[in-house]
């Protein structure tokens, strides 16, 4: 191997950290994060002209950065996403950007990670698309239903089916109360089908395989989450996220400063 980084191995992710870590040294003016060979760029502006241009001069930077770096860069994978709460400037948010003769289109859809993120932030479609993923396993579960014991199936269902409804269940925990519902449904399925009992209630299945609901699992992360960032237990790239009140009393409502909204579905949510 002339050039490259071992795969599979413990040590090859930090050797492909040290290999690109220059790289924001080169994209400047955006906000730039990489997660392995993944590079994603934000920009904000008031009109979509400003937004596409500092995208198109920024993004012909990033190539030159994979050019320099004997990296090629896959133009399939190009994805624009335009989030425009107010709807301004709508119609010119479709056009195609255009970086050194790549045409990348606007879509209303992009896979990051394994997420799928919707310009409306009500992530329909990556909890249908999560749904059906699960939906096939439970059937597969089902056929096995009189060949295996109890314990056998709850532990497959464990691990085989649970991480398809958790899977970065924080980034889309405030999605429709219809898509929590749907999730729900796949679980108490799963559930019916490992004790073999439809008269049981969901709640009797979830005690019998000592399990909470996916919605309190959710909530129960969060608050995980949020005591790791209170004790200092994250990296500083997630604290720093948060504000905290600059009180030494106990407070009795948060220990972090919340900020204001104007919109529920992009602000709170």
């Amino acid at each position: 191997m002339v050039r490259g980084r071992p795969q599979g191995s413990s040590f090859g992710p930090l050797l492909w950290n040290i290999y690109q870590n220059d790289m924001t040294a080169h994209v400047k003016n955006v906000n730039l994060t990489m997660y392995a060979d993944d590079h994603q760029m934000y920009v904000k502006g008031r009109d979509h002209e400003t937004v596409g241009r500092r995208m198109k001069t920024q993004g012909q930077q990033a190539l030159s950065w994979y050019l320099n770096n004997f990296l090629l860069a896959n133009p399939d994978k190009f994805q624009s996403l335009n989030i425009n709460p107010r709807k301004l400037d709508k119609g010119r948010s479709d056009k195609t950007l255009s970086i050194n003769e790549l045409d990348i289109a606007n879509t209303e859809l992009i896979k990051l990670l394994g997420v799928h993120i919707d310009e409306n932030f009500n992530f329909t479609e990556h909890i249908s698309k999560l749904c059906i993923k699960a939906s096939q396993k439970v059937g597969v579960l089902s056929r096995l239903r009189n060949l295996i014991p109890c314990k056998a199936k709850l532990l497959l269902y464990k691990s085989f089916i649970l991480p398809y409804l958790t899977y970065c269940h924080l980034t889309w925990h405030f999605c429709k109360s219809s898509d929590k519902r749907k999730i729900e449904r796949i679980q108490e399925r799963a559930l019916r089908v490992i004790y073999k009992s439809h008269p049981a209630t969901y709640e009797e299945l979830l005690g019998r395989a000592d399990m909470p609901p996916l919605y309190n699992r959710r909530l129960q992360d969060i608050t995980a989450l949020m005591y790791k960032v209170k004790h200092g237990l994250v990296s500083d790239c997630v604290s720093d996220r948060y504000i905290r009140k600059g009180s030494t009393h106990s407070l009795r409502n948060s220990d972090f400063v919340l900020p204001c909204y104007e919109t529920t579905r992009y602000g709170k949510h």
